[in-house]
């Protein structure tokens, strides 16, 4: 018994058993916050996220409504003559183009339309046009860009859709690409590649394709995982005039999203792990006080018992136990039992003594049924008896005797 008692590790004892259980229990519950945490303000996020980049989009929507029928010709033009433009790649303001295409205008003016307010465009010369058009790409292009930097977005840009054969042209292009001498896309240029088309299949861009069909902005992203990045793409619908121009896509890079997301979750898992270590070690100090030095002591107690076989440990026990618990019957009752096993060791030794006392009183009452009390030879009874006895031996076939 010492030995096994000697062996027993803290590992074995209660309270680390309690503290690992409490470990695992803090554990989980971080985990399951944790996640439940981070599912939540990802909805919560993402839900901002689309109101604050679709109010970008809104942004750029009436900066080009208000350029109303113009910016629609501008398109039209774009959309069949884009390949014969040589638009710089570098270029870093639209001044210049303007004032190229203002004084093509004073050379040769061109006729009002039929209000009398504006110009009528196909009364351009081609060279007009040409110019025109480059001065309002320009334009575009730097409002799309400096958009893009005063919100901290990766990517703005507009779409015109080509809906019969599920193609998107990026007509306004935040991402600026070169192109060759023979006009086609590279890594360097010193003119801008325009027209850049990409089939995207309805099944697999939904949110972008809805909202060109419907003419209704989504309460949901288009996620893009390209060479350009891993992206959310919100897609704000451009009509003018009751129709249906394209759609202006602005994004948001899912890492910087999923970033604060996973950032905020931590913190207030932290503190969660925080109340949770600090409830925990109060409690712990609790049960140690209140339970464990408790069975600590009865342990002793119960060992010192067993080693000296002292039933005063009896009334120590009852002197020392408290409250209304578990633990403070185990201690009586373990005193009690100490106290009957007394009683009863008490019982069996005084049994045992009795019925010393009485063989001893047995004997010599044989004695005197045996013997003459004058003589103190055997008497006729003891003479009765042997004969019996040695009847049976007869009987049994002993036949010796004198």
């Amino acid at each position: 018994m010492e030995t096994a008692r000697t062996k027993r590790s803290k590992t074995d004892g209660i309270l680390f058993k309690f503290a690992f259980i409490f470990g695992i229990f803090t554990l989980i519950t971080l985990v399951l916050s944790a996640v439940t945490i981070y599912a939540v303000q990802m909805k919560e996020y993402k839900a901002q996220k689309v109101d604050d980049i679709r109010s970008i989009g809104d942004y750029l929507e009436r900066l080009i409504q208000e350029s109303g029928e113009d910016f629609s010709t501008y398109q039209d033009y774009y959309m069949k003559h884009f390949a014969e433009a040589n638009i710089p790649y570098d270029f870093n303001e639209y001044i210049t183009a303007q004032r190229k295409y203002e004084s093509l205008l004073a050379q040769q003016p061109p006729r009002l339309d039929n209000d009398g307010k504006k110009f009528d465009f196909d009364s351009f010369s081609n060279e007009a046009k040409m110019a025109y058009f480059v001065y309002i790409h320009e334009y575009w292009i730097l409002t799309f860009e400096n958009a893009r930097k005063t919100f901290n977005l990766p990517y703005t840009y507009y779409l015109v859709p080509k809906e019969d054969i599920y193609h998107m042209v990026y007509m306004i292009d935040g991402e600026r690409t070169p192109k060759d001498a023979a006009g086609q896309k590279a890594k360097k240029g010193d003119y801008l590649y325009l027209g850049d088309e990409y089939y995207d299949p309805p099944e697999k861009y939904k949110v972008q394709w809805r909202s060109w069909f419907t003419g209704e902005r989504q309460n949901d992203f288009e996620i893009w995982d390209n060479e350009w990045g891993h992206t959310y793409a919100y897609y704000t619908p451009l009509i003018i005039n009751g129709k249906k121009l394209g759609l202006i896509g602005t994004e948001i890079e899912v890492a910087s999203v999923n970033k604060v997301i996973l950032l905020t979750s931590l913190k207030i898992s932290g503190a969660i792990a925080l109340g949770l270590i600090l409830c925990i070690a109060i409690m712990m100090f609790i049960v140690n006080k209140l339970y464990i030095q408790k069975i600590v002591i009865l342990e002793s107690q119960m060992r010192e018992y067993m080693d000296q076989k002292d039933s005063a440990i009896a009334l120590k026990i009852k002197e020392t136990v408290k409250g209304r618990n578990e633990i403070t019957s185990l201690s009586i009752q373990f005193a009690d039992l100490i106290l009957e096993l007394k009683n009863y060791m008490n019982n069996l030794l005084s049994t045992k003594k009795e019925l010393k006392d009485t063989k001893l009183l047995a004997d010599a009452m044989n004695a005197l049924a045996n013997k003459d009390t004058l003589t103190g030879v055997r008497n006729k009874t003891a003479y009765d008896s042997e004969a019996r006895r040695l009847d049976s031996d007869i009987a049994n076939g002993q036949t010796d005797f004198g």
